[in-house]
């Protein structure tokens, strides 16, 4: 429809959403080619370049709009059950922008909202004069299994037009302490024999020389290790400290994962207090170990947190899939160091109070000068020796 003057009807800009100005423009100026050749040549050619003008300046208009961009993360991308986690949401806009978000709830989809804090209308660090409007929410969830935090809707005003933008949605995995673990109840059925072929031994004279041969090298090698070894015997705390070690060049070499080196330091840590203190391995557990330890008060009570710390360390890395860097290993490994020599310098300074009060109970060795009062007259008396000669 044209214009009661013969000029095309130009909508008016204002009222046109940001998104649809270049969509405007271009639609326009099709028309306007269209009709140039059939009834529209009457306005003259200065007509026809005004609209086109007009139709640059809609484009050049939508190429400076600025949409708000929408940034979501979360602080980590596996949980376990009940275990807090952050997620932020951050909306950058244009300075004269109006960013509305929704009230916080309880919940949101499987999860739930234990806190949040807003932080609105500060500006951006890339110094480009826009402005950054950022929520912040701990979230968790008692459900298990591969959940997604679904989008939500933020308002958006720029110059006048309202906008409605969405947050991306992020699939967070929460496990369970007890995923993974086996069932009891089901039992694997025993293997059938398996009939093997037994080799043929060859006759042959050389054989019988070679295995002689090496039987002799073999013992003398024993023979020599032992010797060489003899008079040598390994503390306790000498041993756990050869065994870090290995660990953690193992762990260097990324010879093993960080479920198998957790699970090998609670190893060493549990074989070292049995060996330290003298107790059968009966088939305890640490935390029974551990129970039977601070009952008999061998060792302190903040010992026995480290302890405990670390054996529920190596629990979760076991049956819920904690994963492990390699420096929290590192770390793991350094603070093992520190409390076994904690523990056995105390034993060590414990026994020698203990052989030390032995001593004093029973009296002064043969030889030596005794000092003490006088059964009769109830006074010190002269110095006396029990070495008879």
């Amino acid at each position: 429809m044209s214009h009661p003057n013969g000029h095309l009807p130009i909508p008016s800009l204002t009222r046109l959403a940001t998104p649809h100005v270049a969509e405007v423009a271009r639609t326009w100026t099709e028309t306007i080619q269209t009709r140039s050749g059939s009834g529209y040549e009457r306005g003259g050619s200065r007509k026809l370049w005004r609209v086109r003008l007009l139709a640059v300046a809609c484009i050049l208009l939508a190429g400076r709009a600025s949409a708000a961009e929408v940034t979501t993360k979360t602080s980590t991308e596996s949980v376990q059950v009940a275990e807090p986690f952050a997620l932020e949401i951050s909306v950058i806009a244009s300075p004269d922008a109006k960013v509305t978000f929704p009230s916080v709830a309880e919940k949101l989809g499987e999860f739930d909202i234990r806190g949040s804090q807003d932080v609105f209308d500060v500006p951006t660090p890339d110094a480009s004069g826009r402005r950054v409007w950022m929520r912040r929410m701990t979230l968790e969830s008692i459900a298990t299994g591969k959940l997604t935090i679904p989008p939500i809707e933020i308002r958006v005003n720029e110059n006048g037009n309202d906008t409605l933008v969405q947050s991306r949605p992020i699939a967070v995995r929460v496990a369970s302490v007890l995923e993974d673990r086996s069932d009891p109840t089901e039992f694997r059925d025993i293997q059938p024999v398996v009939d093997v072929d037994v080799p043929v031994v060859s006759s042959n004279e050389w054989v019988g020389w070679t295995i002689g041969g090496v039987a002799v090298l073999t013992l003398c090698a024993i023979v020599g290790l032992v010797l060489s070894r003899r008079g040598r015997w390994l503390t306790p705390n000498a041993w756990a400290m050869t065994e870090f070690d290995e660990l953690e060049a193992s762990i260097d070499a990324n010879a093993i994962d960080s479920e198998i080196a957790a699970q090998r330091l609670s190893d060493i840590v549990l074989s070292y207090l049995l060996l330290q203190f003298g107790i059968a391995d009966a088939g305890r557990t640490p935390h029974e170990l551990l129970n039977e330890l601070a009952f008999s008060k061998r060792v302190a009570v903040a010992q026995s947190d480290q302890l405990e710390s670390l054996f529920t360390l190596a629990d979760k890395a076991k049956f819920a899939g904690l994963q492990l860097s390699t420096m929290g290993l590192k770390s793991a490994i350094a603070d093992s160091r520190e409390l076994v020599q904690r523990i056995a310098d105390e034993f060590e300074s414990g026994r020698s109070r203990q052989t030390l009060h032995d001593a004093e109970k029973e009296g002064p060795i043969h030889g030596e000068i005794s000092y003490g009062k006088d059964s009769t007259s109830g006074e010190f008396g002269d110095e006396k020796t029990k070495d008879n000669n």
